[in-house]
């Protein structure tokens, strides 16, 4: 009777007070720890399912979260490993709901189900290979009852390329963690680069300093901005030497034009270029005009800079403002389609993609809003 005291306090079935545990006997410690162990699959099945229906309704938008991920670590409290994870197999159970019984019974774990779904994309993006719905399906079950190490031999064995994969983690401000994984060709060429600037190198052995010695090597060789430099500092040294007669000078002076005239338009080139990376930029942000909205140029940066080039969705329960940098579009407080300016600064502000969808669901709805994401994508 005592467990079942325990059990309330506890809030699920089966549980065990921690003080009780070192009085259970070696036949109840097992047998417990088994049961919570299929009632954790139990719930990770349920957690999916809820992730999947916030994901629908981009409920973490209401929050202040820029993404399903950011909820996850941030409101969840799940590592950025464990939020991949769920995300991963909650995507992965909606066109393979055969799974869920295999996950409940422990037959394929979630890690293996998102190690699939990481091939599967990879394969996707860098061998522009698409499985089809059966294919998948027997991926998963060829990685039935394995570790992780084993799916990734699986994996590996079907597709290396497909494992080729690189993290990019932030420690500090000026410190980041860059890791990937290269084929013995490629670590043999890296190995030739340092054994030939060892000479170089004040540790040879250090793959950061070979990797500034391969960049400085290979921006001398290609940066544009550097040549410019380069030949205004030829046209100095040139312009220093005396010369020995009028020819000379005149010569010279041709000379100096020819590079000057170089030399400017090379810079021109380059800030036309440098001009055109940063429209682009702002494009890929959302800060293009959509034409049908004829959002002037003017009005546009005067939104980008009011909100900083963040998101300006501050969430009224928790206060939180999301100020995502990425995707960023201009949301019409009121609807363009219900006769909102697209002139007045005052009717419009910046919002990332989710919080832009996450506004026309609640004007327009989630049934007509799903149907016009799907038709877009």
């Amino acid at each position: 009777m005592q467990h079942s005291t325990d059990d309330k306090s506890q809030g699920f079935s089966g549980s065990t007070a921690p003080g009780q545990v070192s009085r259970l006997s070696i036949d109840e410690l097992l047998s417990k720890t088994r049961n919570l162990a299929e009632t954790e699959r139990r719930i990770t099945i349920q957690i999916l399912h809820h992730l999947a229906e916030i994901e629908k309704r981009r409920a973490y938008a209401r929050l202040g979260y820029p993404s399903l991920w950011d909820y996850a670590i941030k409101e969840l409290k799940y590592s950025e490993a464990a939020a991949y994870r769920r995300i991963s197999a909650m995507r992965a159970l909606k066109t393979h709901p055969e799974i869920q019984g295999k996950i409940e019974r422990g037959v394929l774990s979630v890690s293996a189900v998102s190690q699939i779904q990481g091939f599967l994309k990879a394969e996707r993006e860098q061998a522009h290979k698409t499985y089809t719905k059966s294919e998948t399906s027997a991926l998963f079950a060829q990685c039935e009852n394995k570790s992780s190490r084993e799916v990734t031999r699986e994996l590996a064995a079907i597709s290396p390329l497909a494992l080729k994969v690189q993290k990019e983690r932030v420690i500090t401000e000026d410190r980041t963690e860059i890791r990937f994984i290269v084929d013995a060709g490629q670590l043999n060429k890296i190995h030739r680069v340092r054994d030939l600037s060892a000479a170089r190198l004040r540790n040879p052995g250090s793959y950061p300093e070979l990797v500034e010695l391969m960049s400085e090597v290979t921006l001398d060789e290609i940066d544009p901005l550097r040549k410019v430099v380069r030949e205004r500092k030829t046209h100095q040294k040139e312009q220093k030497k005396e010369p020995e007669n009028e020819s000379e000078v005149e010569s010279d002076n041709r000379a100096a034009g020819s590079v000057s005239l170089k030399v400017d338009q090379n810079v021109a080139l380059i800030t036309s270029e440098a001009t055109a990376v940063s429209v682009g930029s702002q494009g890929e942000r959302g800060i293009v005009a959509q034409t049908s909205r004829a959002i002037p140029a003017s009005v546009r940066t005067q939104i980008w800079k009011q909100y900083g080039g963040r998101c300006a969705f501050i969430s009224a329960e928790t206060g939180r403002r999301c100020n995502s940098t990425f995707g960023l579009e201009i949301e019409h407080c009121k609807p363009h389609a219900l006769g909102g300016s697209s002139k007045d600064p005052e009717n419009l502000r910046l919002l990332c993609r989710h919080h832009n969808q996450w506004q026309a669901i609640q004007t327009y709805g989630l049934g007509k809003m799903e149907a016009y994401l799907k038709a877009k994508s």
